[in-house]
């Protein structure tokens, strides 16, 4: 089969511009992680500060300085947390993010989020916590887990104005022919504002943001979701979102619990 002086061109065009594109991409994902490892340093300068501001280290504050502080110390952590989420989905993306599995334990891992939540929420929110006495070992990457947990409770938080967030653990197993898996389930609900059908698969990818209008009430960079997606397939496992506007949300993270190899 001969190939035309057309075919031929039209075929180093389209490698060109593939390659181009896959340069563009390595570029891009340099500068964000360069970026945001730089803009790291002197943000977490910033919150040693406010810490010691916040805890009177450099004398008293008025009530209005106490305050103003708070807000400093609070909007500072949360940009924090989204040049994290920035260096995380970077180094998804260049394939350099690896799952470190050791032997762990979900309940204090659990109990260890749930001080980590033991203040008084701004919003008329109950957290409630429901999982048993005891929980079988995991062989997981637990930072990781953490941070799944921790991205699903924060997204929960922040679309509920008034209600509740539960957060829930249990095992799971299923059988077959041969034998019997089991598995950890762990839930995350809310009361908050829902998610409409045609969004629940797309709120998962890099950067989609399910109203991205200027005026929109959350903010956010999303990537929260993006990074729940990509660590729970790191860990083996799978996610699920189960949602009604107006009525709330469910996802639900399912991880194996496997022996060392």
């Amino acid at each position: 089969m001969s190939i035309t002086l057309e075919n031929r061109e039209l075929f180093y065009s389209l490698k060109a511009s593939r390659d181009e594109l896959e340069r563009a991409n390595k570029v891009k994902d340099e500068f964000l992680g360069v970026m945001s490892h730089e803009l790291r340093t002197p943000l977490s300068v910033v919150l040693g500060y406010s810490r010691m501001f916040q805890d009177q280290q450099l004398g008293p504050l008025t009530k209005d300085q106490q305050q103003a502080v708070d807000v400093v110390l609070r909007n500072s952590q949360e940009l924090l947390e989204m040049i994290e989420s920035i260096m995380d989905a970077t180094k998804i993306e260049a394939g350099s993010m690896i799952a470190e599995m050791d032997p762990i334990s979900p309940l204090e891992l659990l109990r260890d989020i749930k001080v980590a939540y033991d203040f008084p929420m701004a919003k008329n929110i109950r957290l409630e916590w429901e999982f048993p006495g005891s929980l079988p070992l995991l062989w997981s990457d637990s930072r990781k887990l953490r941070q799944i947990l921790t991205n699903l409770i924060n997204n929960a938080i922040k679309f509920t104005e008034e209600g509740h967030v539960v957060i829930a653990a249990e095992e799971r197993c299923s059988s077959n022919d041969s034998s019997a898996k089991h598995s950890l389930e762990f839930r995350v609900s809310d009361s908050g504002v829902g998610i409409a059908p045609e969004e629940c698969e797309k709120i998962f990818e890099r950067f989609h943001q399910v109203d991205s209008s200027k005026t929109r009430r959350f903010e956010g960079v999303g990537l929260g979701l993006y990074i729940v997606k990509s660590f729970t397939a790191m860990l083996g496992g799978r996610v699920s979102v189960r949602s009604e506007v107006g009525k709330g949300s469910t996802f639900t993270v399912t991880v194996p619990v496997e022996s060392p190899p």
